[in-house]
Parts: structure tokens; sequence; C-alpha cells
């Protein structure tokens, strides 16, 4: 764990409700988030999971329609660029109404119509 000195401090952290990042051991890079679900796109991922292959391995991410506006409001040109890139990837296979919802929830939906997303 990257952010908490045991397991009970992890777990007192995602009580309060905060998050905490998990890495390899003597690593930070890559890693990834844990929290306690609260928002509705929180919800959005849980209960609509994409599997994808890596190295063999098939983990659960977050649907890409979760993942857009998220990235667009996060704001980064890297962010941004990423977003751009999957939604023309995928937007032939996207539900554009959850990722509308989603773009509203977290108050982006004029820089995802800028950026032509929507």
């Amino acid at each position: 764990m990257i952010d908490a000195n045991s397991k009970e401090d992890a777990f007192d952290r995602l009580q309060n409700p905060l998050s905490i990042r998990v890495a390899k051991k003597d690593n930070v890079i890559p890693n990834f988030e844990i929290k306690f679900p609260k928002k509705k796109t929180d919800f959005a991922s849980l209960n609509s999971p994409i599997e994808v292959l890596v190295n063999s391995k098939r983990p659960l991410i977050s649907p890409f329609e979760v993942q857009l506006p998220f990235k667009v409001w996060l704001g980064s040109d890297k962010d941004i660029e990423d977003a751009v890139h999957l939604y023309e990837l995928f937007k032939e296979k996207l539900d554009k109404k959850l990722m509308l919802d989603v773009s509203k929830e977290l108050k982006v939906e004029k820089e995802m119509a800028k950026y032509g997303i929507i």
C-alpha cells in the first residue's frame, strides 16, 4: 500500500471515506486506487465492468462511458488526448446516454462537446 501503513490503517482510510493506492512491494508505478463507492459514477463502474485482456490476464475495468468524462474532468492535456483517442476507437459501441449522464454528473458536458466526445 502506498498511502497506508497497515491493513487496519487502510480500512480506516476507506471508511472515512478516503481512497488508498496499492502497488507491488517496493514500487510506486503501476498502482491502482481502491475506494468504497459513493457516487452514481462509482456504482456505474461496478455494475457495468469491462473485461480486458492484459498479458493473458483478464482484469475488469470501469466502462469507457465513465472513463471518458472522468478523463475530461481531470483536464490535463494527456487525459484529454486519451479521452479523444478512446472515443474515436470505441464510439460505435459506446452507450451515449450513460456517457452523457456521467458527463452531467461531473459537470463536463460542454468540455465533452468541445472535444467532440459527445
